[in-house]
């Protein structure tokens, strides 16, 4: 069972506010029930963190203190369709930044890694490039 989420957190903020919701995040999400009481459970969340890797916004979603997220892009082996290998989403027209994220926890019996493939779409469509991970049916 999967629950996933997509987010746009701080718009036109940065630092502090996108820290402070990064942490009210992970308390929501280490305090939704499962989806699947009974087994392995996992949630998926993406969005728009407008923070780099090295943010404390990034920091505090991947050292929750009820949850423990795992940044897919450095964890999942790189798809077909790249633009990078970086995981650089922004902007389209010459993406320099990593500020796009898919997150995943698994919860229940284990809290193992998944096997998962990433890539970034090269396309103008956006502001942004598409960040896409395929993860296994969970």
């Amino acid at each position: 069972m999967r629950t996933v989420f997509t987010i746009y957190p701080g718009i036109g903020f940065k630092g502090a506010v996108q820290a402070e919701e990064a942490k009210q995040l992970t308390k929501f999400l280490a305090n939704l029930p499962p989806a699947n009481p009974s087994g392995q459970d996992y949630v998926i969340i993406t969005g728009d963190f407008n923070s780099d890797p090295t943010s404390e916004a990034i920091g505090n979603m991947l050292k929750g203190d009820q949850i423990e997220l795992t940044d897919s892009w450095p964890h999942c082996s790189y798809g077909p369709i790249l633009a990078t290998q970086n995981g650089f989403t922004f902007n389209s027209a010459n993406p320099t930044e990593r500020i796009d994220y898919a997150f995943y926890a698994a919860r229940g019996s284990s809290n193992d890694k998944v096997t998962c493939r990433a890539g970034v779409r090269n396309t103008q469509a956006s502001d942004h490039r598409p960040l896409y991970v395929s993860y296994p049916l969970l």
